[in-house]
C-alpha cells in the first residue's frame, strides 16, 4: 500500500477525531494571540529564548578572541574554524552580521599570524564580500594585501580593494594616502592627483552646537576649505552673554567675523549689529593659534572661543563666517605637489592648496 492510501484510509477511519484534534490546536493558537496576557507571556519567552541564544554566539566570538589575543594560535585557528562552519549569520541582514564580521576578522588576523597567506587572504575577501557596504572590510582587504605583498610594495589587488574602500568612504586620511602611494609607485600621477582632488571635494559634514553662554543651537557645518557664513539664532539667549564658542570636532578653522544682532525692543529702533574681528583674546580648546582667527587642531574634540564686549544688550542672531579645512598628511601633500608638477598642473596644485589649512602656517 502506498503512503498515500495509507493516509486516506487513516483519514477515514479517525477523520472526527483528528478534526476534534485540529479544531482545538485551532483554539488553542487563538486562545494563545488573544488573550493578552497569555499572549504577552508566550512572546517574552520566545523574544529570551532567542535573546540567550544569540548571546551564546556572541560570546563564543569572543572565545576565539582572546585565544587570538592570548597568541594560542593554533587553538584559535581550529575553533574559529569550527565556528565559522557552524555560525549561523550567512547573510549581512542576519542579526549577527557584525559578530559574523569580527569572526572572519580574527580568523583572517590568525592565518595571518601563523603564516598561511592563502587562507588569510582568502578569509579577508570573504569579509570584503560579505558586507560590501563597509568601508572598513575593504580596508582590512587591502592591509592585508600589502603586509602579505612577498615585493614590500601595494599590490594591485590591495589598490582595488582602497578603490572600493573610498567610494564608499572618500574621506578616509589613511585610504587615500594609501592609494596615493600605489599610484606614485606604478607612477601613474594622472589617478593620483584624481585621488587628492576626490578627496578634497567630497562632501564632509557634522552637526556642531554653537553656544552663547549655556544657550545652544544645532547647526551643520560643512568641512570643505571654502568660506560659509552661517546665521545661528538664540530664542533664549541670556541678557549679557559672556562668551560664545564653536565646536569644530577636530577640524583646523579659520574665522574672519563674528556679528552679533541685538534683540528688538518695543519702542526702540533695530540697534546695530556688533562687529567683532579675529583678536589676540580668541582662544581654543585643543587648538594652536598661529595668528588671530586661524586655529590648527592639536585634538579630537576642538572648540573655538570667542569673549564678548561687556554690557552686551540681549543677542538675537549671532553670524559667523568661517570656514574648516580637511586634514591633510605631509606625506600625503608631498606626492601630490610631485604628481601635480608631473603633469604640469601648478593651477591645480594652487586649488589644491586653497581649501587646505595654509601650507606655511603649520607648526
Amino acid at each position: 500500500m502506498s503512503l498515500s492510501s495509507a493516509l486516506w484510509n487513516l483519514g477515514d477511519r479517525h477523520g472526527r477525531r483528528l478534526t476534534w484534534i485540529y479544531l482545538g490546536g485551532l483554539a488553542l493558537v487563538l486562545l494563545v494571540l488573544g488573550w493578552a496576557p497569555v499572549r504577552n507571556r508566550v512572546f517574552w519567552r520566545v523574544e529570551s529564548a532567542l535573546v540567550a541564544r544569540e548571546a551564546r554566539w556572541v560570546r563564543r566570538v569572543e572565545t576565539g578572541e582572546a585565544l587570538l589575543a592570548a597568541g594560542r594560535l593554533e587553538e584559535a585557528q581550529a575553533y574559529l574554524e569550527q565556528l565559522d562552519r557552524r555560525f549561523p549569520a550567512r547573510d549581512v541582514r542576519h542579526a549577527l552580521d557584525k559578530e559574523r564580521e569580527r569572526l572572519l576578522l580574527a580568523l583572517g588576523r590568525t592565518y595571518e599570524a601563523l603564516g598561511r597567506r592563502t587562507l588569510a587572504l582568502a578569509t579577508f575577501t570573504r569579509l570584503a564580500t560579505f558586507d560590501p557596504r563597509n568601508w572598513k572590510n575593504h580596508a582590512e582587504l587591502a592591509g592585508a594585501h600589502t603586509r602579505l605583498d612577498p615585493n614590500w610594495s601595494i599590490p594591485d589587488e590591495a589598490g582595488a580593494a582602497l578603490i572600493e574602500l573610498l567610494r564608499i568612504n572618500p574621506n578616509q586620511l589613511q585610504a587615500v594616502t594609501d592609494l596615493a602611494t600605489f599610484y606614485f609607485e606604478k607612477p601613474d600621477f594622472g589617478n593620483l592627483v584624481a585621488t587628492v582632488d576626490t578627496y578634497l571635494q567630497a562632501d564632509l559634514y557634522f552637526i556642531s552646537f554653537p553656544s552663547l553662554d549655556a544657550s545652544r543651537v544645532e547647526q551643520v557645518l560643512d568641512v570643505d576649505g571654502t568660506w560659509h557664513r552661517l546665521r545661528l539664532y538664540y530664542p533664549d539667549a541670556p541678557a549679557a552673554p559672556g562668551r560664545f564658542s564653536l565646536p569644530t570636532r577636530g577640524y583646523s578653522a579659520e574665522v574672519r567675523s563674528v556679528t552679533l544682532q541685538p534683540a528688538l525692543s518695543v519702542g526702540r529702533p533695530p540697534a546695530e549689529p556688533i562687529v567683532l574681528l579675529p583678536a589676540s583674546g580668541w582662544t581654543g580648546d585643543s587648538l594652536a593659534s598661529p595668528r588671530p582667527g586661524l586655529f590648527q587642531s592639536a585634538g579630537s574634540e576642538t572648540t573655538i572661543h570667542v569673549p564678548l564686549p561687556r554690557d552686551l544688550p540681549p543677542i538675537a542672531t549671532v553670524e559667523v563666517e568661517l570656514r574648516l579645512f580637511k586634514p591633510m598628511r605631509e606625506d600625503l601633500w608631498a606626492l601630490a605637489r610631485r604628481a601635480y608638477r608631473s603633469i604640469l598642473r601648478p593651477q591645480g596644485l594652487d586649488s589644491a592648496a586653497q581649501l587646505l589649512f595654509p601650507r606655511e602656517e603649520v607648526r
